[in-house]
């Protein structure tokens, strides 16, 4: 028993030494800086070339706040202990705001500035007049902690309110990652109990918190991907709506439009039916009195069609050839045509 507790101890201590080591507190704050700015750089960089952007404004300004508040906290030993912990952990709140309003807008969602900076002013009133409550470190962790926790919450929900308006896969992706931040971050409060955190000299000496801490930045980098991922799904969805949409009448043009049906008789095999309706045509009457301008016909003939279209249900222009060759390439499908505005796809 004594030979075997010798080396559990050991063991112990050579696993504390590899972690120190490994995950130096300093250090990682660091590869932070790096990854956030980076993200920050990119996302300033879009900005630049879109400047009507205020998602990108509002995601910028955050990501470049997160990066001075961990260059703070990566340099705390050199410096004040309220410059480092105390104005550092409060620039990181007011980033996280700033990337939680930057989400609002992407979705056209409501934004508060008092939700958004009220997490950064709670930490500050906390660390400068708590009567030094600041100078405990697993105060402070716990108090960091359970603030970080909701307002990584809030961005969640904000993406998953988004998600219901607007299924962009990104988005999934970054709830994930948010999701293993929050449990990451929320992990600190037993581990604070369980082991308690030492600070020497403004650098943390436990073991666990610079393991937690590279998770973090790995996760960290994953959820700058995610941002990146979104606005190119987004992008990349409005671009192909252009080259599909018909501008002029708000319904699929004619190449999307057989496409569609294609695809939907390829994919049912059956069970498929086109509706026609006719352009309206020159009535009887005064010569040019009857027929409606030409830019106006193809709205003429729409819009009583889409009034009466279901959510399964497309309209799009078909001439008769193409009409006529569908139905020698797919016997299946049944025809109609009318002048009633009947569904064009079902």
């Amino acid at each position: 028993p004594y030979l075997m507790s010798v080396g559990f101890q050991s063991c112990h201590t050579l696993g504390r030494l590899i972690l120190s080591s490994l995950f130096n507190a300093p250090t990682l704050f660091l590869c932070l800086l790096a990854g956030w700015g980076l993200v920050a750089t990119l996302l300033t960089a879009s900005w630049l070339l879109e400047r009507k952007s205020q998602q990108l404004a509002y995601l910028s300004i955050g990501m470049w706040s997160i990066s001075l508040g961990c260059l703070l906290q990566a340099v705390r030993g050199l410096l004040a202990t309220g410059l480092g912990s105390g104005i550092g952990i409060s620039i990181v709140f007011i980033g996280v705001g700033f990337i939680w309003l930057g989400f609002r807008v992407f979705d056209g969602l409501s934004k508060s500035y008092v939700v958004a900076f009220a997490f950064s002013g709670v930490w500050t009133l906390f660390f400068f007049c708590a009567g030094g409550a600041y100078t405990q470190p697993n105060t402070r962790v716990a108090v960091y902690t359970l603030l970080l926790v909701p307002q990584v919450a809030l961005i969640i929900h904000s993406i998953w309110q988004g998600w219901k308006q607007e299924r962009l896969p990104a988005r999934l992706f970054l709830m994930a990652m948010l999701i293993c931040y929050d449990t990451i971050t929320l992990m600190r409060l037993p581990l604070a109990i369980l082991a308690p955190v030492n600070d020497v000299g403004g650098i943390y000496q436990t073991p666990w918190f610079g393991f937690l801490l590279f998770i973090l930045y790995v996760n960290g980098l994953g959820i700058g991907i995610g941002i990146f991922s979104l606005s190119y799904e987004r992008s990349l969805r409005q671009y192909k709506r252009v080259s599909e949409v018909d501008s002029l009448t708000g319904v699929l043009n004619r190449r999307a439009f057989n496409e569609l049906v294609e695809r939907q008789i390829s994919e049912r095999g059956g069970g498929v039916a086109l509706v026609g309706r006719g352009s309206p045509g020159p009535k009887a009457g005064r010569p040019g009195v009857g027929r409606p301008p030409k830019k106006a016909r193809p709205l003429t003939a729409v819009r009583p069609v889409r009034r009466h279209l279901e959510d399964r249900e497309r309209a799009g222009p078909v001439r008769q050839v193409e009409l006529h060759h569908c139905l020698t390439r797919f016997p299946r499908v049944e025809a109609a045509h009318g002048q009633q505005p009947l569904p064009c796809l079902h």
